[in-house]
């Protein structure tokens, strides 16, 4: 059985909800000049377990849909705050050298999409199920309370292969 392609974003919350508040290099990021504004959160970790947990509702505000949305994946790839893809990933544990290089090449443009885009091309959405994977491998006490029983299963077969 192969290893689950995705995350229900409750759960992926639950991950997010055990790394550390800040991560020295999207921390810098974050707040280096013409990143970021009208900061709300305590934390980054705040930031993104609430971000991903709001997507299994129909949102409010600005930012009300018409349809929960349950993929981590798809809520991954439509972040559009480059900091925070940054902090997701390198709390996760990925290559530090990576996490500044991509930080480099992303502050070189103006445009926030354009940020994020770049991000993703270091770490696209693959290479972030690894890290939650490993993770999850590496720390098997910190188990996110599932809701999506197959995903769950799937995930608990494959670690058990290894």
């Amino acid at each position: 059985m192969a290893e689950p392609q995705d995350y229900d974003v409750r759960d992926f919350a639950m991950i997010l909800n055990q790394l550390p508040d800040w991560m020295p290099i999207s921390k810098a990021y974050h707040f280096a000049p013409g990143t970021i504004s009208n900061w709300t959160y305590s934390c980054e970790r705040e930031h993104m377990v609430d971000w991903f947990l709001s997507q299994a509702t129909n949102g409010g505000g600005s930012y009300t849909r018409d349809n929960p949305n349950r993929s981590a994946k798809r809520t991954y790839n439509r972040l559009s705050n480059s900091g925070s893809i940054l902090w997701i990933n390198e709390a996760l544990g990925a290559d530090r050298e990576r996490v500044k290089e991509a930080a480099h090449a992303a502050g070189e443009v103006t445009d926030h999409r354009a940020r994020c885009k770049i991000v993703r091309e270091y770490f696209p959405w693959d290479s972030v199920l690894e890290l939650v994977n490993q993770y999850l491998l590496n720390n098997p006490n910190q188990k996110p309370v599932s809701r999506n029983r197959k995903m769950t299963r799937m995930a608990r077969d494959a670690r058990r292969r290894k």
